[in-house]
C-alpha cells in the first residue's frame, strides 16, 4: 500500500471517524455530569429529610416531657399528632409503629406518671432487666 493510497483512505474516513470520537466524548461528558447531579440530588434529599425528621422527633420529645411535667398536654398532643401524620412519608415502618405506641401509651398516661424512666424506653435500645 502506497502513501498516496493511505492518505486517500484517511481523507475518505476522516469525517466519520471524527464524528464518532466527538460523539463518544460528549456521551462520556453527559454521563459524568448526570452522575454528579444524581449524587447532589441524593445529598439534598438527605439534608431536607433531616429537617423534617428532626421536627417529628422534637414534637414527640416535647410530648413526652409535657406528659411527665404537666397536667394539660393538649397543645403538645396536637403537635405530636400533626407530626405523626407526616411520619409514614419520612420514617420507616418500624419507627412509625413505635410512634403509634407512644400515642397509645399517652392516652393511659398512668405508667409515665408513676415511673418517668419509662419515657426513655425505646425498642431500638437494648436494656438489661
Amino acid at each position: 500500500m502506497s502513501a498516496h493510497c493511505l492518505m486517500e483512505w484517511v481523507k475518505g474516513s476522516g469525517i466519520p471517524l471524527l464524528a464518532v470520537v466527538v460523539s463518544g466524548v460528549s456521551v462520556l461528558a453527559v454521563c459524568v455530569f448526570s452522575w454528579w447531579q444524581v449524587r447532589i440530588a441524593r445529598e439534598k434529599l438527605r439534608y431536607d429529610l433531616y429537617d423534617r425528621r428532626f421536627a417529628v422527633y422534637m414534637a414527640f420529645h416535647e410530648l413526652l416531657v409535657a406528659v411527665v411535667e404537666k397536667d394539660n398536654v393538649d397543645a403538645e398532643l396536637r403537635k405530636a399528632i400533626a407530626a405523626w401524620a407526616h411520619s409514614p412519608f419520612l420514617l420507616d415502618a418500624k419507627l412509625g409503629d413505635y410512634l403509634v405506641g407512644l400515642h397509645k401509651d399517652r392516652s393511659t398516661r398512668s405508667p409515665w406518671r408513676n415511673n418517668p424512666a419509662t419515657c426513655l424506653h425505646s425498642p431500638f435500645i437494648e436494656t438489661s432487666r
